[in-house]
């Protein structure tokens, strides 16, 4: 599980810290969502853990749309998926996630240096972290409380 272990680090370290964690869903979105769902296994009693892997595409941007906000977990450091969203890189791809938070305006959590690139861009609340390796998770597990915090405010639920 290579792939998504500082993803699994982050999500985990960040949802073991707050006071009240079964009070958030977790949606998995995607084709990966097979292969991430199972390595959660360690907070599913924390939170309510949905995989949606929906093929069709309509369908799919309407549980998408259903989100309180988004948590795209790519990071700069990681060379087999990240190195292709980050300025560092010569393709600049555009992913799926930051078009589906731009159309759909829903807030979502990024690292700062996918922030800067699309700073022009962002149409709802943007939280950023600043971690700079698979270990440093502080900077994330502060910014996915505060995302946390403010929405559940929003929606009333303090």
């Amino acid at each position: 599980h290579y792939r998504f272990d500082s993803s699994y680090r982050f999500v985990t370290a960040a949802v073991s810290t707050l006071d009240d964690p079964s009070s958030i869903s977790l949606q998995i979105m995607g084709g990966r969502s097979k292969i991430i769902s199972p390595i959660f296994k360690d907070i599913d009693h924390l939170v309510n853990i949905t995989r949606v892997n929906e093929p069709d595409f309509y369908k799919f941007e309407e549980e998408m749309s259903q989100c309180n906000g988004l948590l795209p977990l790519i990071h700069p450091w990681d060379e087999v998926v990240g190195e292709n969203y980050f300025p560092s890189s010569k393709a600049k791809k555009l992913s799926g996630f930051i078009s589906q938070a731009i159309g759909l305006k829903l807030p979502l959590l990024v690292h700062e240096d996918i922030y800067e690139v699309y700073k022009k861009h962002w149409t709802a609340k943007v939280w950023t972290y600043s971690s700079r390796s698979r270990i440093d998770v502080m900077s994330f597990i502060g910014s996915f409380k505060e995302m946390v915090l403010e929405i559940r405010r929003s929606a009333g639920n303090n």
